[in-house]
């Protein structure tokens, strides 16, 4: 029988021993993450490593159900980061933020910046978000990440005055 381990994601059960046996036992980009880093605790980083290259396609996948899910990016990017690795968990946010084709997208990728170290780093994501917005919800996420990073006030002010005047566009009767 497989090991058991409590990984941070809260799994317990038996360690697949490859990423498709993890697949076939419901795990996402999220419990493979959790996965790869119960492997590295196990001290083996290179198998960590793959698993983490595993959730990395799944992520980019546009088939994958949970492509857009915040949750997957976040947790790839901080397996990274816990393996001692930032260039590979910088390397995944741009990915993200190429892939991006919506505000939603490019906002989920200054989240996850944001929670790190250098939330400044998280202004070229914001500059996509802006050039991709489309609705109220759109600009009021944008000014809330603007807010968080300390933006201007007027800028903050401007885009809720954006985001209230679509919400009242849609509103009016045609």
């Amino acid at each position: 029988m497989a090991p058991r381990l409590t990984t941070p994601a809260g799994y317990r059960g038996p360690v697949p021993t490859s990423p498709d046996r993890a697949l076939a036992a419901g795990h996402d980009v999220g419990g493979l993450c959790a996965l790869a880093l119960a492997t590295a605790r196990l001290g083996a980083l290179d198998a960590a490593r793959n698993l983490l290259g595993e959730a990395e396609a799944l992520l980019a996948d546009p088939q994958h159900p949970g492509r857009a899910a915040a949750d997957g990016l976040w947790a790839l990017v901080d397996a990274w980061v816990a393996l001692g690795d930032r260039a590979q968990a910088d390397r995944v946010l741009g990915a993200a933020l190429r892939r991006a084709t919506t505000s939603v997208e490019a906002l989920q990728v200054a989240r996850v910046r944001l929670a790190g170290d250098v939330p400044v780093a998280a202004w070229p994501d914001l500059l996509l978000a802006l050039e991709l917005a489309r609705t109220a919800a759109d600009w009021f996420a944008l000014a809330e990440v603007a807010a968080d990073l300390h933006a201007d006030d007027v800028l903050v002010r401007t885009w809720l005055l954006r985001a209230a005047d679509l919400a009242a566009d849609a509103t009016r009767p045609a």
